[in-house]
C-alpha cells in the first residue's frame, strides 16, 4: 500500500507556507515540517492546518541542511510512510500535480522522481526562462529506504545536498506536476537571498558566486550579461 508523507524544512516562510503545505496535503497522510527557529508566523500557520500537519521545532543550532533533512528522514521512516514528497516552504505544487504524483507512485518500480521547478519573477504570471532557469528540474519524490542518506557537500551550511537521498534509482521527471518557486519573486527578496547565500557560502565558483540570482537587479550584474548559468535575462508569461 502506498503511503505518502510530505517533508519540509523551513524558516520564516509565513508568506507562502499555507499554500505550500496545502498543495501537497491532498495526497499526504502526513506532512512533517521542521521549523528552523522562524521569527515570523510560520510555525503558528502550520500548527493551524490540522492533525495531518506535524510541526517540529528544530532542536539544533546553526545551519546544516544535511543534518536537518536526515532528522526529518528518521521521523518519516518511523511514521510508516512508503514515499516522500520533499518541497521547500516557498514552493507550490501546481493544481492537479498531486494527483499525477499519486497515480505514478502506485505502480513505480524505481525509487525517485524529479519535478520541474518554475521560477516566478516580478509577478505571479511571469517566469524566468534563460539558462538553467528555463530547464531546472530537481529530484523531489522518493521511496523511503532504510539506510538512505543525504550527501555531504562540503559547502557552507551543507548547501545543495538535495531533496532526495543519494543513490536512489530515478524514473525521470513527473510531467504535469511543476513546482512554482516563489522565493525569488520580488527584487527585495532576491537581494536578501543573494546576501544570505554569499554570506553563508562565500566564493562558490560552481554557483558563479550566486550572481544569477540578482541579474538585472544590481548594476554590476546587468540583465544583458551572459553568466555561467544564466543570462541574458529572459522573462516569459507563465503557461
Amino acid at each position: 500500500m502506498t503511503r505518502i508523507a510530505g517533508m519540509m524544512r523551513v524558516r520564516n516562510e509565513a508568506r507562502w507556507i499555507r499554500a505550500a503545505v496545502g498543495s501537497i496535503l491532498p495526497i499526504c497522510d502526513r506532512v512533517v515540517v521542521l521549523d528552523d527557529h522562524s521569527e515570523d508566523a510560520t510555525r503558528e500557520i502550520c500548527e493551524s492546518m490540522g492533525d495531518r500537519v506535524r510541526v517540529i521545532p528544530s532542536p539544533f543550532q546553526g545551519l546544516d541542511e544535511r543534518r536537518d533533512k536526515e532528522f526529518l528522514l528518521d521521523e518519516l521512516e518511523a511514521s510508516g510512510a512508503t514515499w516522500c514528497v520533499a518541497i521547500d516552504g516557498d514552493e507550490i505544487l501546481e493544481q492537479q500535480g498531486a494527483n499525477r504524483i499519486a497515480a505514478l507512485l502506485d505502480s513505480a518500480t524505481v525509487d525517485s522522481f524529479a519535478l520541474r521547478i518554475v521560477f516566478l519573477w516580478n509577478s505571479l504570471v511571469t517566469m524566468r526562462t534563460d539558462g538553467v532557469y528555463g530547464s531546472f528540474i530537481r529530484p523531489s519524490v522518493f521511496r523511503l529506504r532504510t539506510g538512505a542518506r543525504f550527501p555531504c557537500t562540503g559547502l557552507g551550511g551543507q548547501f545543495h545536498c538535495g531533496n532526495v537521498p543519494a543513490g536512489l534509482s530515478s524514473g525521470g521527471v513527473i510531467e504535469g506536476a511543476r513546482l512554482f518557486h516563489l522565493g525569488y519573486l520580488w527584487r527585495s527578496e532576491r537581494l536578501a537571498r543573494y546576501n544570505w547565500y554569499t554570506g553563508t557560502d562565500p566564493d562558490n565558483a560552481a554557483e558563479d558566486r550566486y550572481r544569477h540570482i540578482v541579474q538585472g537587479d544590481v548594476p554590476e550584474v546587468p540583465a544583458s550579461a551572459r553568466l555561467m548559468h544564466a543570462g541574458p535575462l529572459r522573462l516569459e508569461r507563465l503557461c
